[in-house]
């Protein structure tokens, strides 16, 4: 997942966005990037330099309660006589090899660093045993052929052709 949170987002949004996040960590598959616009978190010390109410503070209870690792602890903000910070996020379930993470040059005039890391996803595939009906490609003609000899019975019902248009346009 990749998040760009600009600053000053509404508390509306904020709640939406870490209801979001918990998706992909509930199922153990969370990788999850981007800017988060919080240069305030000490994320070794694990502490926010602010209000305890503030999406800082929000964030990093969401991060410990999942479980997450931030695996990336350079600055990845650096304007010219500012202090340099890590508003740029890499969360993920497992750490990150730290040899796998990179930083560089932002591109143009943006001011924040470019992050390159490695991650491998094994997925494991499962065979779907369910049997599904195609009613959608049925093939009537021979329905109906093989209806013959019960006319008697069937005479009242509609051909398997309109039967199914009729079940398609009701779904």
């Amino acid at each position: 997942m990749t998040i760009h949170r600009p600053p000053n987002q509404s508390s509306e949004v904020d709640e939406g966005m870490f209801f979001f996040m918990n998706g992909p960590v509930q199922n153990k598959k969370a990788l999850i990037a981007g800017d988060f616009d919080i240069p305030v978190v000490d994320w070794d010390e694990l502490s926010v330099n602010g209000s305890r109410d503030s999406f800082s503070s929000s964030l990093l209870k969401l991060t410990v309660n999942l479980h997450l690792f931030q695996n990336f602890a350079l600055p990845t903000r650096i304007e010219e006589a500012q202090t340099a910070n890590c508003v740029d996020l890499v969360l993920s379930m497992n750490p990150i090899d730290a040899n796998e993470l990179r930083s560089i040059a932002p591109l143009g005039k943006s001011e924040h660093a470019i992050l390159l890391w490695e991650y491998e996803v094994n997925s494991k595939q499962t065979k779907n045993t369910e049997v599904r009906l195609n009613y959608w490609h049925g093939k009537f003609p021979a329905m109906e052929d093989s209806q013959e000899g019960y006319e008697g019975r069937y005479a009242s019902r509609p051909s398997a052709e309109k039967s199914t248009t009729a079940s398609r346009h009701t779904w």
